[in-house]
């Protein structure tokens, strides 16, 4: 009997023709070795086309890197939405709640790991109250804690890959997920419910 590597036992047969032939007859445990998470940090890039405000066009919002994903809304949409926050005296926030949604439902399946997100400086100042929206909108929605430190917003030019494929899916060159009105009111009303 003689030990080899890889923590195998094998017992070796000698035949007459000095052939071999290795039984193994037993498999002992590998010792455990630490290694390094072969996870790999992803860092998506999300871009909008069409702004919010002017709703006489759509808007559409993208993420590339890896893979790609849009959300989509109609200019009808729009209005039907704006009209809603007009009538409940929040016309304000119409413009950086909608768009916070949008980001949450462009990101609702896809957060999780090790993945970051960099989102376009679309409404400067207003960085924080997006994403404490968004931060709130999977705390409430999905009972999920979401690190901030995964929301970043930096300036993202026109020749991103996200910039590229929100533009395809404004001209609706690029079917992604379409939304209604009556779903980001939905998503809205969450954003009232006070965190604890």
């Amino acid at each position: 009997m003689m030990e080899l590597e890889r923590g195998l036992d094998l017992q070796l047969v000698l035949r007459e023709n000095h052939n071999f032939q290795f039984t193994i007859f037993n498999q002992i445990s590998m010792p455990k070795f630490s290694k390094k998470s072969t996870k790999q940090k992803t860092i998506y890039q999300i871009d909008q086309s069409g702004k919010i405000e002017q709703t006489h066009r759509a808007t559409a919002v993208a993420y590339s890197n890896t893979k790609i994903k849009t959300v989509y809304i109609s200019s009808k949409e729009k209005q039907k939405l704006q009209s809603v926050f007009r009538l409940t005296g929040k016309n304000r926030i119409f413009v950086i709640q909608t768009f916070a949604i949008l980001v949450y439902l462009l990101l609702e399946s896809d957060i999780t790991g090790q993945n970051k997100f960099v989102i376009d400086k679309e409404y400067p100042g207003h960085e924080a109250i997006i994403k404490s929206y968004i931060i709130q909108l999977f705390k409430n929605k999905k009972n999920q804690k979401i690190d901030p430190q995964k929301l970043h917003f930096s300036k993202i030019g026109k020749k991103s890959n996200a910039h590229k494929i929100s533009n395809q899916a404004f001209n609706k060159k690029l079917k992604g997920r379409t939304v209604k009105a009556e779903e980001i009111l939905a998503l809205a009303l969450l954003l009232e419910v006070k965190q604890k």
